[in-house]
């Protein structure tokens, strides 16, 4: 009988510039996973041999990753994957959990609940569906969602409690590309936000979002467009 291969996917990875880069976007730059203390980046044992140096003389790197089971999001994963022994997790200010060819996160659970004081968090690359478990997170500033799962607006709704938000990245998800009024439902729900997938957000945007919701009509559309109930 024909070998049958497990289904693949293409994995792209593009060579960032990573000549002076800042501390907040250093550790998805490079996709590995990590975290920042005190504007100090440390990386896990497996990521420190991808130096900038050393990613930068690749100007592309490409791979075929076959498809992985996906595990639940714990605070044990997280010490686990980023190597973290430091015991206040309020003073963890970044964190770096991208997907990679061996494992992907596929639920949040409470496992962010400690990170009180987190501003920048990059879960790219996963196969999340549920941004449940975001909402403890009142400092966070840059939210990376690309190329998960997220499928509609319901589920972006949950995010209407990250006031502080300025920068999410939500690429490569269902509901980017499923609904035609995506990008101004995000912008009113979220006033702070200055840039959505990879583009600022301009002062037209913001006008005609403004036009386009009232804060009980942005509920019933997110409502109208996805079954059942909106998400606390």
């Amino acid at each position: 009988m024909p070998v049958v291969s497990k289904p693949t996917r293409l994995v792209q990875y593009p060579a960032p510039r990573v000549a002076k880069v800042r501390v907040s976007t250093l550790l998805h730059s490079l996709q590995v996973s990590g975290y920042v203390i005190d504007g100090k980046v440390r990386l896990t044992r497996s990521a420190r041999d991808w130096t900038p140096a050393r990613y930068r003389r690749s100007s592309f790197h490409c791979c075929v990753a076959p498809t992985m089971p996906t595990v639940a999001l714990t605070e044990k994963v997280i010490r686990k994957r980023v190597g973290l022994k430091h015991e206040v997790l309020e003073d963890v200010k970044s964190l770096s959990l991208p997907g990679s060819r061996h494992e992907k996160i596929g639920t949040l659970q409470r496992s962010l609940r400690c990170f009180t004081r987190l501003k920048h968090l990059d879960l790219s690359r996963n196969e999340i569906s549920c941004l449940e478990g975001l909402s403890s997170l009142k400092q966070l500033q840059t939210l990376n969602l690309y190329y998960n799962n997220v499928p509609d607006l319901k589920e972006v709704f949950r995010l209407r409690h990250n006031k502080q938000l300025e920068d999410i990245d939500l690429r490569l998800n269902p509901v980017s590309g499923a609904h035609p009024h995506y990008r101004h439902f995000v912008i009113h729900m979220l006033p702070k936000l200055r840039k959505l997938d990879e583009r600022s957000v301009r002062d037209e945007e913001r006008k005609n979002a403004l036009r386009h919701f009232a804060t009980d009509q942005a509920i019933g559309f997110a409502t109208t467009n996805n079954e059942g109930t909106l998400p606390p």
